[in-house]
């Protein structure tokens, strides 16, 4: 079984990794960053001490879908990691040639 990260189950709950993060500290576990993975045993004691005050809080819930894609001509961000292993030209290249906009000012 492969053990799970920090930020997969900061999405699960609904909260922020810097939270999770924070609790895993306190409960002695050794957790560098979001990415960081935990062993079971430690992910059973979080979800046990945690994950029911976590869900009925309110967390778990995703965030709701927009209503309609964008209007063609509108302005669309993009917010992802993909930058961090492309270069912004070669992604910029990509999403132009996907959807037919011409991508200027790089």
């Amino acid at each position: 079984m492969a053990k799970t990260r920090v930020h997969e189950l900061a999405k699960e709950f609904g909260v922020e990794s810097k939270f999770v993060l924070e609790k895993f500290k306190e409960m002695g576990e050794f957790v560098k960053s979001a990415s960081s993975t935990v062993e079971l045993p430690a992910e059973m004691r979080f979800r046990k001490e945690y994950g029911e005050k976590l869900k009925t809080a309110g967390g778990g819930e995703s965030a709701p879908a927009p209503a309609a894609p964008a209007a063609k001509g509108d302005r669309v961000s993009v917010f992802n990691q993909m930058t961090e292993t492309h270069r912004v030209r070669d992604l910029a290249k990509m999403i132009s040639d996907r959807t037919g906009v011409a991508v200027s000012n790089l």
